[in-house]
């Protein structure tokens, strides 16, 4: 029987983190080496963390240095045992039968990677919201045009995947990304990989915390999603030649949406540089790109875009006046 390892990063968590590590060890699959990683977490995780090991013999607790999402993923990394490994972020839950719906997808597909459906599920009320993808099993260049698109195909997350050790193992996180770290890693272990399946099956539910990154308009840090999408493009340009216009079209929409996130927010005067990074990183990008991978239309609003960044909150007010 395949061990997993289950790789859970914890910082700052204490009010989530016990329904995400019980949603593990009620795993209809048993076989399994839980590493909870405590980031040099604040609260009372680091306790909570000792207490499942001493419940639960398959959980093993790595106590380090606050360094970030990527330094926790990779420590858990650097102490896996598993056949296969995956990841699952501490405020996250996945369904009881989510580890025994991969192993048998893996296996079934003899697939490299094996991905599951991702819902989103709002705190406090019952509302949830599935993450757009399409089922089926991809081979090498085409899973990775689906990522460069961001066509929802298959998705960017390192979480809601399951790799196979020997194959991914020894690849790790940027730590200096901050935001977007996700993306190198999965296109990197994507471009190892001779088959990607992304299942029907939706095991893995993401929680929308308002107090996130992720659930905020903008940040600064934001800006370090396009430094991800420009070093995935040059792997990319260098790996796969005849991606080189999508490689580049990710950049482009990377800074597309983050400019559009900034703007909403009205944050373009209280962070005038970031402004400017990216209209002038947009013009290295031609909107030609926007419209041949995407639509005409969000070719000719990027190219407005650009010289009016104020079109974004237009398109909002008109948007939201037609609903």
């Amino acid at each position: 029987m395949l061990t997993i390892s289950i790789i859970v990063p914890i910082y700052n968590v204490e009010v989530y983190m016990t329904k995400c590590v019980e949603s593990i060890t009620n795993q209809t699959y048993k076989n399994l080496e839980i590493i909870l990683v405590d980031d040099g977490s604040p609260d009372h995780c680091p306790e909570i963390c000792d207490e499942w090991a001493k419940r639960d013999g398959r959980v093993r607790v790595v106590h380090k240095q606050n360094g970030g999402l990527a330094s926790a993923r990779n420590a858990g990394m650097d102490v896996m045992t598993g056949d296969l490994f995956m990841f699952i972020d501490s405020d996250d839950y996945i369904d009881e039968d989510a580890v025994q719906c991969m192993v048998e997808g893996l296996e079934k597909t003899n697939a490299d990677v094996v991905c599951c459906g991702m819902r989103k599920v709002f705190p406090n009320t019952d509302r949830t919201e599935l993450d757009r993808y399409a089922p089926g099993e991809y081979r090498q260049e085409e899973a990775i045009k689906h990522l460069l698109l961001w066509d929802g195909a298959v998705r960017s997350y390192a979480c809601g995947k399951l790799y196979r050790t020997d194959l991914a193992g020894d690849i790790r996180f940027i730590e200096k990304l901050k935001y977007g770290e996700d993306t190198p890693f999965v296109y990197k272990v994507f471009s190892r990989s001779k088959r990607i399946c992304q299942l029907p099956d939706v095991k893995y539910n993401y929680l929308q915390r308002e107090d996130s990154l992720v659930g905020n308009t903008y940040a600064h840090r934001k800006l370090h999603t396009i430094k991800a999408a420009q070093i995935v493009s040059e792997q990319c340009k260098r790996d796969f030649p005849e991606l080189n216009d999508y490689a580049d079209y990710h950049v482009a929409m990377d800074c597309y949406i983050v400019l559009g996130g900034l703007v909403l927010a009205g944050a373009d005067k209280k962070y005038p540089e970031d402004l400017r990074f990216l209209l002038d990183t947009m013009k290295q990008y031609p909107a030609r790109l926007i419209a041949q991978k995407s639509s005409w239309k969000r070719g000719a609003f990027y190219k407005m875009a650009q010289r009016v960044p104020s079109v974004y909150r237009l398109k909002a007010t008109i948007k939201n006046t037609l609903k």
